[in-house]
């Protein structure tokens, strides 16, 4: 399950605490960063430690880094060849671009998670109420939805297992979700699906990799 964490202070010691406006870091940014009522811009190439956001975005341009992501009611954007240790976002999208190389898990609650080609997840991705992404992408980690589509393209690789959770009386609308997996994709782990999943899948090695976890109630 979902470990995001809650922001119920983000004035942290020894941090640059700023609200109501962005902070762009253009300089030598060490440190840790922290918003309230304003995202954080991270310049090309610039380093920073720990980013903390509420009603904010985050962006990590070219080269840049970071170490961990946390964000309320924020999107989180890292560009070609950024890094961070881990993204954790309540309500927002993470989209990554080409290279990113992300150490740890990426969580969102509410948002969609995109990576690009030659991107590299160290851990897991999770979402509750979101898509899941992935061209190109290496996941250390299992891939893990409660109320999205999961799309696995180019050559993507999955070391660990692709998980649909069963829904319950929280979650977010009632269609169906879709898995796509494309034949170039390689997954060493199983398919496990605690729902009702619409299945498009290419290789025939990945259907056989499908275990079914539930009964037509969970439908």
């Amino acid at each position: 399950m979902l470990t995001t964490r809650t922001f119920t202070a983000l004035a942290i010691a020894g941090s640059l605490t700023l609200g109501g406006c962005v902070i762009h870091v253009d300089g030598a940014g060490n440190g840790d960063l922290s918003s309230v009522f304003g995202g954080v811009d991270v310049a090309a190439g610039r380093q920073v430690d720990d980013i903390s956001t509420v009603n904010g975005g985050v962006t990590l341009e070219e080269d840049a880094s970071a170490g961990r992501i946390d964000a309320v009611n924020g999107s989180i954007e890292l560009f070609n060849s950024a890094k961070a240790a881990s993204i954790d976002v309540v309500n927002g999208d993470v989209d990554l671009g080409r290279n990113v190389r992300i150490e740890s898990s990426i969580e969102t609650v509410n948002g969609d998670i995109t990576a690009k080609t030659g991107t590299r997840i160290g851990a897991d991705i999770e979402t509750v109420n979101g898509d899941i992404d992935l061209n190109d992408t290496e996941v250390k980690g299992d891939i893990e939805t409660s109320n999205g589509d999961i799309s696995l393209t180019g050559n993507t690789h999955i070391d660990g297992d692709i998980i649909f959770r069963r829904k319950d009386d929280n979650n977010w609308g009632s269609s169906t979700s879709t898995l796509t997996i494309e034949a170039s994709v390689t997954v060493a782990g199983d398919i496990i699906l605690r729902r009702h999943v619409e299945l498009h899948i290419d290789n025939p090695a990945h259907q056989q990799k499908v275990i079914k976890r539930y009964t037509q109630r969970d439908e």
